[in-house]
């Protein structure tokens, strides 16, 4: 059976009005805009920009110094004679103390994570990629080390070497790499075995070039997340040592420091030491929640 071609009549198509049109959007992209969304992740970000401004701004502008000392004005209370957060017992302005003292534990909580995100991320890749004995015996290395609890890690390093600021950053950084790898490990792991991963083996991509390009991207969202939640426990590390006189040293103050500080004047003026402690727990509930909200937006079965 034969067809013409006057069978065939050619129809026209014109859109209509009604049709939508939605543009692709990368995985980043659709994570922004979910955080837009995300009103608890939003508040938690803005409550920890402005305490990073704060204690970066207020220490430079306040007319007062962390040392600067009244024996007048003893243990004022809250805004009274310009100090509004009243003064310490050796009358030392307790508003510019505190947000100096958000400032140090801050700078030990980033710069502990940070080296803990250099060291856990290789060693933790590494393993996770060559996996086999290799993977097997660094795993153990991890298991024995975090067996041993962490804070007497860091105390015997403290005892150890000299107390100080740099002296904390890296004692928490010994041992605060493992749950890092351990993370880094398990993402590589699973995305390894993934397609676009093998094409780039066959392709004649390196080990290393794998590992940068093509596992640490994916596995980024879940590394932000660890980082979030690790600041907190850091900042609670710090304030622990200082309340045991392991921490900073003096003329430097921190929220543990100035929390240990107002512990023997408590009962009397219990300003001294509801402040600090008050903008700690602040702090670590910040981080706290936006690690949590970070972790329901990145990770895909926590979508709904």
């Amino acid at each position: 059976m034969e067809f013409s071609k006057e069978l065939f009549v050619k129809e026209s198509y014109e859109p209509d009005s009604q049709d939508v049109e939605e543009k692709s959007i990368t995985y980043w992209q659709n994570v922004w805009i979910r955080f837009k969304r995300n009103k608890m992740a939003i508040g938690s970000l803005a409550i920890i920009i402005f305490m990073i401004l704060g204690c970066i701004i207020i220490p430079i502008v306040s007319p007062y110094t962390i040392s600067e000392q009244n024996l007048n004005a003893v243990n004022q209370g809250m805004f009274k004679d310009g100090h509004i957060f009243g003064t310490d017992s050796f009358g030392r302005d307790l508003f510019v103390r505190v947000w100096y003292g958000t400032r140090i534990s801050l700078i030990i909580a980033f710069s502990a994570v940070a080296i803990n995100l250099i060291i856990g991320v290789i060693y933790g890749g590494i393993s996770g990629y060559l996996g086999g004995k290799t993977d097997e015996v660094m795993m153990r290395i991890v298991d024995v080390v975090i067996s041993i609890p962490h804070l007497i890690i860091v105390m015997l390093l403290m005892v150890i070497l000299k107390p100080g600021m740099v002296t904390i950053i890296l004692a928490y950084a010994t041992v605060g790499w493992t749950g890092m790898a351990r993370v880094v490990r398990g993402q590589v792991l699973h995305l390894k075995e993934l397609d676009y991963v093998v094409a780039s083996r066959l392709l004649g991509s390196g080990a290393l070039r794998i590992i940068i390009k093509d596992l640490f991207p994916n596995a980024m969202g879940v590394i932000m997340v660890h980082l979030a939640l690790t600041i907190p426990r850091a900042i609670f590390t710090e304030a622990f040592l200082s309340y045991i006189g392991l921490g900073v040293q003096i003329p430097l103050a921190s929220l543990g420091t100035l929390v240990t500080g107002g512990s023997a004047a408590f009962r009397l003026y219990p300003h001294v030491i509801v402040i600090p402690a008050l903008f700690m727990c602040i702090l670590m509930l910040a981080f706290n929640v936006f690690s949590d909200s970070l972790r329901n937006i990145i990770d895909p079965k926590m979508r709904r």
